[in-house]
């Protein structure tokens, strides 16, 4: 009897003292969202390149350097708010690595 005795009132003491600790913990801010594809970039209109990932098309037009239409790359980029003329979600801040790989 004393050992579940002693036993609840550890669970209740930890317990409690987990509440208490994340009670005035905040979540950190939402920061800019960062993506990891791959695909082929193909001009989507003039002046604009775009890769179709997951059924999404992805901006990536503003890559340093640029990326050669036709390549196969693969590719992080952080999802900008920007308003732009191209079509797709507007990555900024683009890493690619381009592959021996050509697009069909």
């Amino acid at each position: 009897m004393p050992v579940r005795l002693l036993a609840s009132l550890c669970l209740a003491v930890c317990s409690a003292v987990a509440v208490a600790g994340s009670a005035g913990a905040q979540p950190p801010p939402p920061g800019p969202s960062r993506v990891l594809i791959y695909g082929c970039a193909v001009p989507s209109q003039p002046g604009c390149l775009t890769i179709n990932f997951g059924g999404r098309d992805y901006n990536v037009t503003s890559a340093v350097p640029p990326i050669r239409p036709g390549n196969f790359v693969n590719l992080g980029g952080t999802i900008s708010g920007q308003p732009t003329t191209c079509p797709g979600v507007n990555l900024t801040d683009i890493n690619f690595t381009p592959t021996n790989a050509f697009c069909q």
